[in-house]
C-alpha cells in the first residue's frame, strides 16, 4: 500500500514537471520518467499518458494548458517513442483530422525522427487525403495546421527513414484523383525544402538520374 501511494505521488510530480514551462525541468522530468519506467514498467505510461492526452484534447480553448500537456507528451515520447507511438498515432490521425490533432502530431514528429517512419503507411495517406479534400471554403487555421504537420513530418524524419517517406508519397502520386496527385507533389516539395535537398539529389532518390 505504501509503495503504491509513493508511486502515485512520484507520478504526479513527474507529470507536473514534464509540463513545466522551463525546458531544463522538462528534460530532467523525462529522465526521471525513464527511471520510473525501469522500476514499474508500463504502469508509468498508463498513469501519465492518458491524462496528458485528455488535457490535449479538451484544452483546445485553453492554449496555455494545451501547450503544457504537449510539452509533457513530447517529453515522454522523446525517451519512449517505440512504445508510445502505436498508442498515440491512431488517435491523432482519425479523420476528419482536427486542427488540434494536426498540431499535436507535428509536435510529436519533431521528437520522434528516428522512429516515426515506421508509421508512415498510416500517417502520409491521411495527411495527403485531408489536404486533397480541402476546398476554397476550408478552415484556414486547419489547413495551416495540417500543412505545418506535413512539413514537420518531412523535416524531422532521420536519414534512415527518408526513403520510407518518399516511397509512401510516391505511392499516392499515381492516384486517379487530381487533388491527391497535387498534394503528393506538394509533399515532395516539403521533403526538398524542409530537408534542404538539392533537386538533382532528390531526382536520383526517385530514380530519375
Amino acid at each position: 500500500m505504501l509503495f503504491l501511494l509513493l508511486c502515485q505521488i512520484i507520478v504526479k510530480v513527474i507529470q507536473d514537471a514534464l509540463s513545466d514551462e522551463d525546458e531544463a525541468v522538462r528534460t530532467m522530468a523525462a529522465s526521471s520518467f525513464e527511471s520510473l519506467h525501469a522500476v514499474v514498467g508500463s504502469q508509468a505510461m498508463d498513469e501519465i499518458v492518458p491524462s496528458l492526452m485528455v488535457a490535449l484534447e479538451s484544452g483546445e480553448e485553453d492554449e496555455s494548458s494545451r501547450l503544457r500537456a504537449l510539452n509533457g507528451l513530447t517529453g515522454i515520447i522523446g525517451v519512449r517513442s517505440r512504445e508510445l507511438l502505436p498508442y498515440i498515432i491512431p488517435r491523432l490521425i482519425q479523420r476528419p483530422m482536427s486542427t488540434n490533432h494536426a498540431q499535436i502530431l507535428g509536435g510529436v514528429a519533431r521528437v520522434t525522427g528516428s522512429t516515426l517512419h515506421y508509421h508512415f503507411s498510416s500517417i502520409i495517406p491521411v495527411l495527403i487525403g485531408e489536404l486533397a479534400e480541402l476546398d476554397d471554403a476550408a478552415d484556414e487555421e486547419k489547413e495551416d495546421a495540417i500543412r505545418g504537420c506535413a512539413r514537420a513530418v518531412c523535416g524531422s524524419v532521420e536519414a534512415t527513414g527518408v526513403n520510407w517517406l518518399i516511397s509512401e508519397i510516391a505511392s499516392k502520386s499515381g492516384s486517379d484523383k487530381a487533388s491527391v496527385r497535387r498534394e503528393s507533389c506538394r509533399m515532395f516539395e516539403y521533403v526538398v525544402t524542409e530537408r534542404k535537398l538539392h533537386p538533382l539529389l532528390f531526382r536520383r532518390m526517385l530514380g530519375f538520374g
